[in-house]
């Protein structure tokens, strides 16, 4: 992979699927709940994997489809986990696959993107709107979802695409005249698949297989024809309503009549093993063409000559050094992004069943995790004094910083390059080799390395110890298999593990950092900055 932060290599760095569950999942997603999956693809091929939760946390047999408590708390049942292979919503991504499906459709002569939609779809009783600004949301049609949510009528109820189309026929204008300005709007997408299916004369699900998810070999991921349409190997969905409670979403699985439903602006099914080829097909143009991938990505030019970030479904947004081609979708708490950077051929896929889950967060921080420009997150130690430094990229490229496990963190923007600039422990932050180079606000840089993972505390830590200077006691204990200190004068407290580097183990306590050799009979301390107690065992 390219390696952006090449100048800090990372002693026993734990292999990249290791390192995206440990920095997007643990602790987040607990045992028995929904939670998210997450993939990285270099030229189309995945490479690295974290997948935590599971598919149903309900006690049925998902097949049947019949639904039973609406609500239920993690571990009420053993239900398959999420892996690469489970199937997902991925909402709003879909429009890609529905503009690609329809791009084919014109380059074959069955479609024309600048001709009046009301030719193919009638119930559009207003003049001037065309394919190509349905798919770049530049044809001023009200949200339709917007407009459910606003009249308190179910999203289940205006997906039923009969109930859909009573609402079109009630349109007698538009928010703005078309190609004059760019609103995302989800009624642009389902009027523009269903002209592509009366133009074919076929069903949009199967049309968008046939000439889009076949040929690249998805062959297992597929497109909703009806609400409530569901498929072994496929999760449910769930939201949040408190700790450890989750609620099923209304899916329609079980709960609705089989009814036509709504596609083009969502309902595509996938899983992470099978979307990797579609976003190799956005690095290159392979298979499906690279006339059709060009006019995907080609920015939007509105009337005024402005040029805008989206394509036909595709956003273009640049971060930290990562220029992509990005889409999010959220559906049913179902959550999803995508991220293909073309210059170093990597992307980026994170799927998400549970409610509340920043999945594109998520993605933009692997992303950064596999270029290389996260590099600089870990557990870092100074090489002089006693002062740690925990440092966390997020998701645009700057940096969260603290001096320690309990510390609120502080936040250092990137600069360009291998820069970044903060306030008061983290004025600026730069690689220096294989070390890193911390500033504090009054101008002192420090030299600190890299930690490897702490680990348990070592074996013979435990004891009681006395204070070099004047004799004061310190006592170790283990309680259960944690380490606590009692301090002369205050209350006992847990050393948190922080990190290890040569021979040295380091926890972390209120009262400063604990230094032990991992050898028995080595040296032991207690201090902070430049200050540290030497402890004999008594």
């Amino acid at each position: 992979m390219s390696d952006l932060l090449a100048g800090i290599p990372a002693p026993a760095r734990p292999d990249l699927s290791a390192r995206l569950r440990a920095a997007l999942f643990d602790g987040q997603v607990g045992e028995g709940e929904p939670g998210a999956v997450i993939a990285v693809y270099r030229d189309g091929v995945l490479v690295a994997s974290a997948c935590a939760g599971v598919a149903d946390i309900r006690g049925q047999d998902q097949s049947a489809g019949q639904d039973q408590d609406q609500s239920s708390g993690p571990g009420s049942a053993d239900h398959d986990a999420l892996t690469a292979d489970t199937l997902m919503n991925i909402a709003s991504i879909s429009k890609q696959m529905a503009a690609a499906a329809i791009l084919i459709a014109a380059r074959d002569g069955a479609l024309d993107l600048d001709a009046d939609l009301r030719g193919l779809v009638p119930e559009l009783r207003v003049p001037g709107v065309t394919l190509r600004n349905c798919l770049n949301h530049t044809a001023g049609l009200p949200d339709y979802l917007a407009v459910a949510y606003t009249v308190g009528m179910p999203e289940i109820e205006i997906a039923a695409l009969s109930v859909f189309l009573d609402w079109v026929t009630t349109l007698d204008g538009l928010e703005f005249a078309p190609g004059q300005r760019q609103s995302y709007s989800n009624t642009g997408y389902v009027l523009a698949a269903l002209a592509l299916e009366r133009a074919v004369g076929r069903p949009f699900p199967e049309v968008l297989a046939e000439s889009v998810l076949v040929p690249l070999g998805m062959t297992k991921s597929f497109s909703t024809t009806v609400l409530g349409e569901f498929s072994a190997g496929m999760a449910f969905s769930f939201s949040q309503e408190g700790p450890g409670e989750f609620v099923k979403e209304t899916m329609g699985v079980g709960e609705v009549e089989p009814v036509r439903g709504v596609n083009g602006d969502g309902e595509v099914i996938t899983s992470l093993n099978e979307f990797g080829v579609w976003q190799a097909f956005l690095l290159d143009g392979r298979v499906l063409g690279e006339d059709i991938r060009s006019q995907l990505l080609a920015r939007t030019t509105l009337t005024d000559g402005t040029k805008t970030t989206y394509g036909f479904g595709i956003e273009h947004e640049t971060k930290a050094e990562t220029a992509g081609y990005v889409h999010s979708g959220g559906m049913w708490a179902f959550s999803a992004y995508s991220i293909v950077d073309e210059k170093s051929g990597l992307s980026v896929a994170c799927f998400a069943n549970r409610g509340g889950y920043r999945a594109s967060e998520a993605a933009w921080k692997a992303m950064h995790l596999a270029s290389g420009f996260g590099d600089i997150a870990g557990d870092w130690f100074a090489t002089q004094s006693l002062m740690g430094a925990r440092i966390e990229v997020l998701s645009a490229g700057d940096l969260a910083a603290r001096t320690g496990l309990g510390e609120e963190p502080e936040t250092a923007t990137w600069r360009g390059g291998r820069v970044w600039e903060g306030d008061d422990d983290f004025a600026r932050i730069e690689p220096r080799g294989r070390d890193l180079e911390v500033t504090s606000w009054f101008g002192i840089a420090e030299r600190y390395e890299r930690l490897d993972p702490a680990g348990g505390h070592p074996a013979h830590l435990p004891g009681e110890y006395a204070e070099r200077a004047f004799g004061r006691a310190f006592v170790f204990e283990e309680r259960g298999s944690e380490l606590w200190l009692v301090p002369p004068g205050r209350e006992p407290e847990r050393v948190k593990p922080f990190g290890r580097r040569d021979a040295e183990w380091i926890g972390e306590t209120t009262l400063g950092w604990v230094i032990a050799d991992l050898e028995a009979g080595g040296r032991v301390r207690v201090g902070l900055g430049t200050f540290s107690a030497e402890l004999v065992r008594r």
